[in-house]
């Protein structure tokens, strides 16, 4: 069990707010929610991460005299909670006694929101299958082509990113047919809007949206591979020059051998969203998507940077290659298998790890025969 402290916090420039922090190795992650926790309500609120505080602080009670924190701190929960799911973007947590009793999913809202999160009561998988006319791979085809038909019509960038990492969010689920709306809000980087789409998706094979976009855009061409191949071997050189302590790979269908539309680029290191982002904007033209995005357009071309921690190189590279059947495959055998297979590596239910060294291990792992990236 991990202890958590939750302080109401009454500061005179940001008003009201209850900051929520837990014990975390050496300090305290921290995030500040303005409408505090409601385990009655299922809709998310927002909270915003803070920078870590040291564990001393989760005791303070008191007032901060000076700087945009000055007012008055009081301890309003605290307690122990159980850490069920923990990722870069995410922690589902357990509190079994106390104000705040219950399951909850913290989630960021976006992979362009930087410290904008959202906490919401989790509300598991009910076993029954959601009904659809539409395969997982068939959702997660139109959610691309909606993104990629966004770009192509000049609309808010911002949604077709969205939409893009919606579609990684789904390929990632262990359980998407359970997956209900409600549910599907405590996905990171799904909000309303594109539960909503899902919905529609389901229920009738497109979307109005999509519809509409199809009626005025012409789908951007393939480019060929060994053009793609020159821009991404580029990119890669220079941040493997830049960061030497990473390891940079190409991945996406330019690894699996075909003419791609854009490119993904995996960086596997501890140097920090922002350093690879900010470093990434002078390879190419700067899609200006918030200070942790990573999307650049180098001679015509997308490119997506995509950044797991070094240990997770292997579950990296094997998630962002794909192709997302192929992904699909191995997250539901693991399944079969009572682990949970994610981008950061392959875990029993405890969270310990199994594999994310390599594609090989992992693969082993879940019996799965080695497959070059051109066959997955």
């Amino acid at each position: 069990m991990t202890p958590f402290v939750i302080q109401k916090h009454l500061a005179k420039k940001a008003g009201l707010h209850y900051d929520f922090r837990f014990v975390e190795g050496e300090v305290a992650p921290s995030w500040a929610i303005p409408k505090g926790f409601s385990a009655k309500s299922k809709k998310s609120r927002l909270a915003i991460q803070t920078e870590n505080h040291p564990v001393s602080w989760m005791g303070f009670e008191g007032e901060i005299a000076a700087g945009y924190g000055a007012g008055t701190v009081e301890i309003w929960e605290k307690g122990e909670l159980e850490i069920e799911e923990r990722t870069p973007d995410l922690v589902r947590f357990r509190v079994d006694s106390g104000k705040v009793a219950g399951q909850w999913t913290l989630k960021r809202a976006s992979i362009a929101s930087g410290s904008r999160w959202v906490i919401q009561p989790y509300v598991p998988p009910s076993g029954a299958t959601v009904e659809s006319v539409l395969p997982r791979s068939g959702i997660i085809t139109a959610l691309v082509e909606t993104a990629e038909r966004l770009k192509i019509a000049g609309e808010n960038q911002y949604k077709a990113v969205a939409y893009k990492n919606a579609a990684k969010a789904i390929e990632e689920l262990d359980s998407f047919e359970q997956y209900d709306g409600n549910m599907l809000l405590q996905v990171s980087g799904i909000g309303d809007g594109i539960a909503k789409a899902i919905g529609e998706l389901r229920a009738t094979g497109t979307t109005t949206l999509l519809e509409e976009l199809r009626g005025k855009t012409q789908l951007k061409k393939r480019f060929p591979h060994v053009e793609a191949m020159s821009v991404a071997t580029a990119i890669v050189e220079a941040l493997r020059e830049r960061f030497p302590d990473a390891r940079v790979e190409v991945a996406g269908s330019l690894r699996r051998g075909k003419d791609p539309k854009d490119i993904d680029i995996l960086i596997a290191g501890d140097d920090g969203e922002v350093a690879y982002s900010r470093f990434c904007r002078t390879l190419g033209k700067n899609l200006d998507l918030g200070e942790k995005a990573t999307s650049i357009v180098k001679e015509g071309i997308q490119v997506d940077l995509r950044i797991v921690p070094k240990v997770a190189y292997g579950a990296g590279l094997l998630f962002f290659t794909g192709s997302a059947e192929f992904n699909i495959k191995c997250r539901v055998k693991a399944k079969t298998m009572g682990l949970h297979l994610t981008r950061y590596g392959l875990t029993d239910v405890a969270g310990n790890i199994i594999a994310r060294d390599s594609e090989k291990q992992i693969l082993d792992a879940l019996g799965i025969s080695w497959l070059e990236p051109k066959d997955r």
